[in-house]
């Protein structure tokens, strides 16, 4: 659901929550596996940090 949000409703900015890989520091899209390392990606294995479309 958030990839749709993410998709269809953000704004220009951006997406309102980004996703942070804990393995590999980098940030992923939503999808099962870190879109950067390949590694399947978990609840405890994320942090969610304040997008650019975020308000503050």
């Amino acid at each position: 659901m958030a990839g749709w949000g993410d998709k269809w409703l953000a704004g220009e900015a951006g997406p309102p929550v980004l996703y942070r890989h804990h393995a590999c520091g980098e940030i992923g899209g939503v999808d099962l596996r870190c879109a950067h390392c390949g590694l399947p990606m978990h609840a405890g294995d994320v942090d969610l940090l304040p997008g650019p479309g975020a308000v503050v």
